[in-house]
């Protein structure tokens, strides 16, 4: 899945913002909050330090990165 959109960031709040793959990391975290499978589904926000990670499609589906991952 290409990363070709801004989306909206629930936590930076106002506009759109570029949202990335996760590193490998990342998705080691991800994978224990959400299903294994739909880890490829979920972006990163790349606002600053931003540490949202939220489905690709659903902006309400996501939580936040802890601090060593920022």
């Amino acid at each position: 899945m290409a990363d070709a959109r801004n989306r909206y960031c629930r936590n930076c709040g106002r506009g759109y913002h570029r949202f990335r793959e996760l590193t490998p990391d990342e998705r080691e975290y991800a994978a224990e909050i959400v299903d294994a499978a739909d880890v490829d589904e979920f972006r990163r926000c790349t606002n600053g330090s931003c540490v949202r990670v939220q489905h690709y499609f659903n902006a309400r589906s996501g939580f936040n990165l802890p601090e060593e991952l920022r």
